[in-house]
């Protein structure tokens, strides 16, 4: 994806969310969101803030993959950046 590409770190994890599910006419279909997600590879949410729609599922979804990210990552060794021991639950 150009944008992250630019603008995040290798290796970020990503997930895209279509927002304001809770209006009538989306600039973007949801199959247009889906065929998106799915040539990156990543999850997709169709949300609404307003609604509360799928917010705790992407944000769910982003906090599992972040730790898979970190309990896989070569250099990880049960220790944070500074030393210290560190458990994830």
């Amino acid at each position: 994806m150009k944008l992250s590409d630019q603008h995040s770190p290798e290796g970020s994890c990503i997930i895209l969310i279509g927002n304001k599910t809770d209006i009538e006419e989306w600039s973007v279909t949801e199959e247009q969101g889906q065929a998106l997600a799915d040539q990156y590879n990543i999850p997709f949410f169709l949300t609404s803030a307003k609604t509360g729609s799928n917010i705790t599922e992407a944000f769910t979804k982003m906090a599992q993959m972040l730790k898979v990210k970190v309990e896989s990552d070569c250099n990880f060794n049960g220790k944070n950046l500074h030393g210290k021991s560190v458990k994830l639950q």
